[in-house]
Parts: structure tokens; C-alpha cells; sequence
């Protein structure tokens, strides 16, 4: 757990490094446009964080593969908006609770479920096959679609995403366990980055947060 926590804080750390460097910090005051499109943000919630810093880097990219063997990409949820998480399904702890958090989350926000495409996909491609990922998300909500693809593939949204994910051998035998950054992603339907979520969001909060943002 200390480790994921670890990769989680890098991650963040090099998102501020990175709109440091572009010097675009005169975009983050209150009254500028990022200010007033966020203004939501300046009192977050419980485990939200400032989606105006990452949205200067994160994209909503990715051409993976669905149920059934079907190819998904970000554009394939026409007028939905897209709550995105990256995991696996072997994970021992903050996937699992993660995405339960996001399954009660969604229940208890009726009103908005219907308009948001819950998404899953694995850091892990070479276990995680289109059926496993069926079977796991199932598991917690039907709504959630697991999607998974080539090595390059899931690299490619892992770099869109800039989600990092590192493979860590066990001593003494072939099995794993990944490390990796653990944010949830709200995008509007038009692709922009409306809302960043970290570990420590409860579902009643992020329930709140979809309410308030999708419309």
C-alpha cells in the first residue's frame, strides 16, 4: 500500500513540475477562465484535487479493446461524459475499493448515472483479457467497461492519462503485483477534464461532485 501512495505522490508531483515549466501559472488565478470553470474546485471535496493543473497535460486518449473483442476509443461514448479509472485485477487493495467507491457513487447519483460512461482499464494487459475484465467489473457495477489492449496500446493511455504503472516481480517466483498512481478522471462529453479525483474520495463526495458538475 506505502508503495501505490508512493507512485500516486510522484505522479502528482511531476503534474505540477510540468505546468511549472510552461509557465502557465497566470491560468490558475480565480478570475481568470480556467479560475471561473473550476471555481467549483477552490473548496474541494474529500479527495478531489485541482482538475486545472491536470488538464494541462491529461488527455482523454485511447484506442483499446472492449467486451467482446470490440475496438473502444475516448470518442466512442458520443454525449457521454467518461468517469475514468486505471487498475487491475489482481490488485490486493486500492483498486478494488476504488472502484467500489465509484459503484456507490453512481448509485447514489441517479439523477446523472445515465449520462456518464464508468471506464476500467488495466495497467496489467498480459492477464487482463476482454473476458477476465467482463467478469471482474461485473463485480462491482454492470455499467463499468473494462478495457484492455496490446502492450503499446495501454502504454499509449497510460502516457495520454500520464498514469504510472510499474511491474514489481515477487521474490522467488513469477508472480507480480503493479504499482501504480490511482486518480479517477471526469471528462465532459467534448473530452475536457472537468474533475481529478485521488484515494481519498468517499462515494458520498464524489457522488456530490457528479451532481454538481455533469448537467
Amino acid at each position: 500500500m506505502f508503495r501505490v501512495y508512493a507512485v500516486a505522490l510522484t505522479s502528482l508531483a511531476a503534474l505540477f513540475a510540468l505546468v511549472a515549466g510552461v509557465e502557465l501559472w497566470s491560468g490558475l488565478t480565480p478570475n481568470s477562465r480556467l479560475g471561473r470553470e473550476f471555481a467549483w474546485m477552490h473548496t474541494p471535496p474529500d479527495g478531489a484535487m485541482a482538475p486545472q493543473l491536470a488538464a494541462l497535460v491529461i488527455k482523454d486518449h485511447f484506442d483499446l479493446t472492449g467486451p467482446g473483442g470490440a475496438r473502444v476509443t475516448s470518442a466512442s461514448f458520443p454525449g457521454k461524459w467518461q468517469l475514468v479509472y486505471f487498475g487491475y485485477t489482481t490488485c490486493p487493495d486500492v483498486c478494488p475499493t476504488t472502484l467500489q467507491t465509484i459503484a456507490a457513487a453512481l448509485r447514489q447519483a441517479p439523477g446523472v448515472r445515465d449520462r456518464i460512461a464508468p471506464i476500467f482499464i488495466t495497467i496489467d494487459p498480459n492477464r487482463d483479457t476482454p473476458a477476465v475484465l467482463a467478469r471482474y467489473t461485473k463485480l462491482f457495477d454492470p455499467a463499468i467497461i473494462g478495457l484492455t489492449g496490446s502492450d503499446a496500446a495501454i502504454r499509449a493511455a497510460e502516457a495520454a492519462f500520464r498514469v504510472t504503472a510499474i511491474k514489481v516481480p515477487e521474490p522467488g517466483s513469477q508472480a507480480y503485483l503493479m504499482n501504480h498512481s490511482s486518480f479517477v478522471y471526469l471528462f465532459n462529453p467534448h473530452g475536457k477534464l472537468r474533475g481529478f479525483f485521488n484515494q481519498q474520495m468517499t462515494a458520498a463526495g464524489l457522488a456530490g461532485q457528479l451532481r454538481q458538475i455533469v448537467s
